[in-house]
């Protein structure tokens, strides 16, 4: 019988990956936010420094 809370290849998968840009460099972020099919991206609009973002 296989055990779900120790068998390491029943573990859930995450996709922790992220994206990196120049806000000024991606147009649909620079302006007002419009309906997309993702919601709300308001986080997205904001530039950080790869330093903060460690």
């Amino acid at each position: 019988m296989i055990d779900k809370k120790t068998d390491p290849s029943l573990a859930p998968i995450i996709d922790a990956h992220h994206h990196i840009w120049r806000v000024n460099d991606v147009p649909w972020l620079c302006g007002p936010q419009l309906p997309r099919i993702f919601g709300d991206y308001a986080a997205c609009t904001r530039s950080t420094s790869c330093l903060k973002a460690r």
